[in-house]
C-alpha cells in the first residue's frame, strides 16, 4: 500500500510539471491567441470562432491556447502549465501560429479566424506532403 501512494505521488508530481513549448517541436502546430481579461477564456472572441473548428483543428494537428494575465489555457479554459518564450507570445488582442518546426508563421494583432489560419497551415511545404500520405490512392 505505501509502494503504491508513493508511486501515485510520483505520478501526480509529474502531472504539475511545466511542458516546454520545445517539446511540441515536429509533432503539433501552435495557435496562441490573446484573450480579454474581462471575461473567461471560454467565452473569448476566438474561444467562439475555434470551438465548433475541431475536426479542422485536429486534422491540422493543431493545438490552441489562449494567454490571459500571462497564464496559459488549453481551449477548455483549464489553466496549462507551459514554458513559452517571450516570441511567442502574442500583442494583447493578437494571434500567433508557431508551425510543426518552431517557427512563427503568423503574428497577427487580431484574433485570425479559423479559414485564414487552415488556408495558412494548408498552404505550408510540410501540411501538403501530409495531405498528400494521407490521400487514398
Amino acid at each position: 500500500m505505501r509502494t503504491i501512494l508513493i508511486f501515485a505521488l510520483l505520478l501526480s508530481g509529474m502531472h504539475t510539471q511545466a511542458q516546454h513549448i520545445k517539446d511540441y517541436r515536429w509533432k503539433h502546430r501552435l495557435l496562441f491567441f490573446s484573450v480579454s481579461d474581462d471575461v473567461p477564456v471560454t467565452d473569448s472572441a476566438a474561444a467562439s470562432l475555434y470551438n465548433s473548428e475541431t475536426d479542422g483543428i485536429e486534422e491540422r494537428d493543431l493545438l490552441v491556447f489562449y494567454i490571459k494575465e500571462q497564464q496559459v489555457y488549453d481551449s477548455n479554459g483549464e489553466k496549462y502549465e507551459l514554458e513559452i518564450p517571450e516570441k511567442y507570445y502574442p500583442l494583447p488582442g493578437g494571434t500567433i501560429l508557431v508551425g510543426k518546426d518552431g517557427g512563427v508563421k503568423l503574428n497577427l494583432e487580431t484574433i485570425a479566424d479559423p479559414a485564414t489560419i487552415f488556408t495558412l497551415i494548408d498552404g505550408m511545404p510540410m501540411r501538403r506532403a501530409e495531405m498528400k500520405r494521407k490521400k487514398p490512392d
